[in-house]
């Protein structure tokens, strides 16, 4: 085989993948308060998050991605892996960590039409469990010298994909943080 045909083939692969389309690093408009990302903390297992998706924008959202692969929001540290990542029916989940890079992103992405958050829509379900957390007496710290602190996710930035392709940036918003109405979490439950 051609030196250029692995690479080729490589590209292809990428392409073809629907959740790399979410995970593009493309450039995004933002911070937009088109789309809201609410995080809600289980009291009872701090580990166990349920993500809310409020679509504000006159397009459906097609994938959501947590974490930019770039920062720390997202290092590759025991108590950040996802025993489990779930997306509503219709989405499939997956964390990804990017190529030489203690960074991941978490991406949720939409199998059809159908299952997409509508124009002015609540989508719930995107759920995420992780492993506890080991009591630990001393800092630890990463390779490079940085402490490692715990996962948070109050404020941790956010991509969504549009069905027409354009890409939105924003924070999650943690509810018990932000103080955020409960009424779109109530419109969702209604449906």
């Amino acid at each position: 085989m051609a030196k250029g045909s692995f690479v080729c083939l490589c590209a292809v692969l990428v392409i073809m993948n629907p959740l790399s389309r979410v995970a593009a690093q493309d450039s995004c408009e933002g911070p937009t308060d088109e789309v809201r990302i609410s995080a809600i903390l289980d009291p009872d297992a701090k580990q166990n998050v349920a993500l809310v998706v409020s679509n504000r924008t006159k397009d459906y959202i097609m994938g959501v991605t947590l974490g930019t692969g770039a920062r720390p929001e997202l290092q590759t540290r025991p108590d950040a892996i996802p025993t489990k990542l779930m997306g509503p029916p219709g989405w499939e989940a997956q964390h990804v960590f990017d190529e030489e890079s203690p960074f991941m992103r978490w991406l949720w992405m939409a199998t059809g039409k159908e299952s997409m958050v509508p124009p002015g829509g609540v989508r719930s379900g995107f759920d995420v469990v992780l492993p506890a957390p080991k009591p630990s007496r001393e800092q630890l710290y990463y390779p490079d010298g940085t402490p490692v602190k715990p996962l948070q996710l109050q404020g941790m930035p956010f991509r969504v994909l549009l069905a027409s392709g354009r890409r939105l940036c924003g924070r999650v918003c943690v509810l018990s943080v932000c103080g955020l109405a409960t009424g779109a979490l109530k419109k969702e439950e209604q449906r």
